[in-house]
């Protein structure tokens, strides 16, 4: 889970925003339908923020042991 708060800092968005950018340039979107170039658009983005912010462990499911 990417940790989403981090990207309020205007650095770190910045630099995720030019990141983000790059990566949209690089790809070749020319021949993709609609659900391709969707699902091209959030892999840039989940890649990105992923790199950007990194990952969080999440929320504990279960308070209890059994």
């Amino acid at each position: 889970m990417c940790e989403p708060r981090k990207l309020k800092k205007e650095q770190t968005f910045e630099e995720y925003k030019s990141m983000a950018r790059e990566k949209v340039e690089e790809q070749e979107w020319k021949h993709l339908d609609v659900n391709e170039h969707w699902h091209m658009m959030k892999k840039v983005m989940m890649e990105t923020a992923q790199h950007i912010c990194g990952m969080s462990k999440g929320r504990c499911r279960h308070k209890e042991t059994w």
